[in-house]
């Protein structure tokens, strides 16, 4: 088997990095303030301050178990790139296992998007479900932080659908059926995802799902189903909830619109409002319109029914997710 690449930045020539120690202890919180740490240009983004954590050849880490435990791994080839970093592949050297290691450059980003990344970790570390991406680690050098998370050699759904075109009802009713035991979980868990849609949804052995992404999620308060903090627009134009558009108090139905959107998604391989030619228009359209994007005609009658309940525009109309789940589409 070929060495795996030398990390972003790595000098030509220079052998594969040895494998990082990551240790079970306490988890120091990437946003801890470093003295004299500072962003170039236009404000500071703190670095994390390397407390209780297992050097290694160019950091450390910790892992939550808590039990001492160290986990090394080596960094592969770059699978994904979003707004904050970037995707590799890594291999747990203990194990022979891989993983996905989502590195983010702390000069690349905002102390808020930073903060964004560390309420991931924090939710990550406590939302543990068959149908949502586990956290395994964080690995903090000078220069990055690394999310050590499950690896999913399927990719996201949105690249498999990019891949194979529109998927066939029968796996359209499995993987929505998937993404809603998840969706449950998080809302009984009082999170809010915000940005469900195809690229966030995981594709993991099997064809088992995982809903990923949790930088945008919102944690409601005691037992609301809104809250005066989701007034702002977070989330995916497309995919995005009437009530989010208008800066509307919303809550976990936010998602369940935003389920409807991923279902036809799923149906046609393009976002849901293809018949306008920018999102400012969908998003004119899903505020204040009264037309939904169609489906196409080969699905059954209980999908379509299944959509158009997830996309009543009056919130209060729309089903939970624990609804949902008795729907007849999933009887069929």
């Amino acid at each position: 088997m070929s060495a795996p690449p030398p990390p972003p930045g790595a000098p030509p020539g220079r052998a594969a990095p040895r494998a990082r120690p990551v240790a079970a202890s306490s988890q120091p919180s990437p946003t801890a303030a470093r003295p004299g740490s500072s962003n170039s240009g236009g404000g500071s983004t703190p670095k994390p301050a390397p407390q209780n954590i297992s050097s290694g050849t160019s950091g450390g880490a910790v892992t939550p178990g808590g039990d001492g435990t160290k986990l090394r791994y080596r960094l592969g080839g770059c699978v994904g790139e979003g707004a904050t970093g970037k995707v590799f592949v890594g291999l747990n050297v203990n194990t022979g296992d891989l993983l996905a290691v989502k590195q983010i450059n702390f000069d690349n980003i905002t102390r808020e998007e930073l903060q964004a990344i560390e309420q991931e970790i924090l939710l990550l570390q406590k939302l543990r479900h068959d149908h949502i991406v586990s956290y395994i680690a964080i690995d903090i050098t000078d220069t990055n932080l690394n999310i050590l998370m499950e690896f999913c050699p399927g990719g996201s759904v949105a690249h498999l659908l990019k891949a194979f075109g529109p998927l066939e009802e029968d796996v359209i009713r499995a993987y929505t059926r998937q993404i809603l035991e998840g969706l449950h979980f998080l809302h009984e868990n009082r999170a809010v995802h915000r940005d469900i849609k195809g690229a966030n949804i995981l594709v993991a052995h099997n064809g088992i799902l995982k809903i990923a992404d949790f930088g945008a999620t919102l944690m409601l308060s005691g037992q609301k189903t809104m809250t005066e903090d989701g007034k702002q627009i977070q989330g995916t134009p497309y995919w995005m909830a009437p009530e989010v558009i208008k800066q509307e108090q919303y809550g976990r139905k936010a998602d369940v619109w935003s389920l409807g959107m991923t279902v036809v998604e799923m149906a046609t391989a393009k976002h849901p409002w293809q018949t306008f030619s920018n999102k400012f228009a969908a998003m004119t359209e899903i505020a204040s319109g009264t037309t939904l994007p169609q489906l196409p005609d080969h699905l059954s009658s209980k999908c379509s029914d299944f959509v158009y309940k997830c996309l009543q525009r009056d919130a209060t109309a729309r089903p939970r997710a624990e609804e949902l789940l008795q729907h007849p589409w999933f009887s069929s």
